[in-house]
């Protein structure tokens, strides 16, 4: 029991260990030349952002608006998409320093993170919105909570205003939290060398791209 207590309270707990990862393995695993990058938060932000055992992560000025035209005059086939049909969906825009993004209620917009994480081979990580704004109808994430082993870019954050009037979010502010799990075993294919992986580490372009996925291959074989 000695022993176990002692161990469990070392501070240079690297990710070697399966399981989640408290504010010291995560601060370890940083200092470790094979654990977690994070760019884009200084040594002095970090001892602020880090929660026990949760990283806040703060929204990019950067972000891309649906078009609303063209979503609600027709129905939109996900068999009959591309990229050109992103391009055309989703618009890039950018707020200057001071100012706000402007959500109508019930809009969604796809930002991102301006952190840049990259996670080691053997390490996974959970994202989620952060209460005090989940508690005011803001909505970060809709489904893609995960990142893989190997990640290495900024993070996308599919935001949603589900109230019933319009609100103004703010770059800067921390409105999402990560948290990272240790495995077993170093994953066999990580994200950054995967065959598989639609999203090239560092793209600027955060727009969907799930018209990649195999099985639209033979979706769009039988489509008259």
């Amino acid at each position: 029991q000695i022993v176990l207590a002692k161990s469990n309270a070392l501070p240079n707990r690297l990710g070697s260990a399966a399981g989640p990862m408290s504010d010291a393995d995560l601060r370890a695993s940083m200092e470790s030349k094979d654990g977690i990058r994070i760019e884009g938060i200084t040594k002095e932000e970090l001892n602020s952002r880090i929660q026990g055992w949760s990283l806040d992560l703060t929204l990019s000025p950067q972000y891309y608006r649906v078009i609303s035209p063209l979503i609600f005059k027709r129905v939109y086939d996900l068999a009959r998409g591309g990229s050109v049909d992103m391009l055309r969906r989703f618009r890039e825009c950018a707020v200057s320093p001071g100012e706000g993004i402007y959500l109508r209620s019930q809009e969604f917009i796809l930002a991102s993170t301006m952190e840049r994480i990259k996670l080691p081979s053997r390490m996974v990580c959970l994202l989620s919105g952060r209460s005090s704004y989940a508690r005011m109808g803001i909505q970060v994430e809709l489904s893609q909570i995960i990142l893989q082993p190997g990640h290495d870019d900024r993070i996308p954050l599919q935001i949603k205003n589900n109230m019933p009037y319009p609100i103004i979010i703010y770059p800067g502010v921390a409105l999402a939290q990560a948290v990272f799990f240790g495995m077993l075993t170093p994953s066999s294919t990580p994200y950054d060398i995967s065959n598989r992986a639609k999203y090239p580490p560092h793209s600027n372009d955060l727009r969907s791209r799930y018209y990649l996925d195999p099985s639209y291959e033979a979706i769009r074989r039988g489509l008259p």
